[in-house]
């Protein structure tokens, strides 16, 4: 089920233009899931790439965009979890935590540091170590 799921998710991008390779906006991506019939959109993006959130029909679909070349780097699906909120909106936010300029090593960063990130101690240790190094 869940991989004939994941066929239609990639026919249905492939058939749209966000797999074309050109300059993307993120609220040219919100608008271009709403007009594929997400109900729910959050774009949450950096200086170059934007993270999408979309709901439709009971899946969630989640798609990392490179925004100078319109580009999908990465995409899950899944079904829409209980404490999913599925309440109709389309939210776009900058994310101000990309601070090593489009690098992956970002250390607010859930993606790539395995959600250590800031520890809040106002030292560049993560939580880790006495952050005298």
């Amino acid at each position: 089920m869940k991989m004939q799921l994941m066929s239609a998710v990639a026919l249905v991008f492939a058939s749209t233009s966000l797999a074309q390779a050109a300059a993307v906006t993120p609220e040219q991506l919100a608008a271009q899931y709403k007009a594929d019939g997400y109900t729910r959109i959050e774009v949450d993006f950096s200086q170059t790439r934007a993270q999408v959130e979309a709901i439709k029909d009971g899946v969630k679909l989640e798609v990392l965009h490179d925004l100078s070349t319109g580009q999908i780097l990465k995409q899950e699906t899944e079904r829409v979890a209980g404490d999913d909120d599925v309440s109709p909106g389309v939210f776009v936010r900058q994310d101000d935590r990309d601070d090593d300029h489009g690098g992956d090593r970002d250390d607010n960063d859930d993606h790539d540091d395995h959600g250590r990130g800031d520890d809040g101690q106002g030292d560049d240790n993560g939580g880790h170590g006495r952050g005298d190094d």
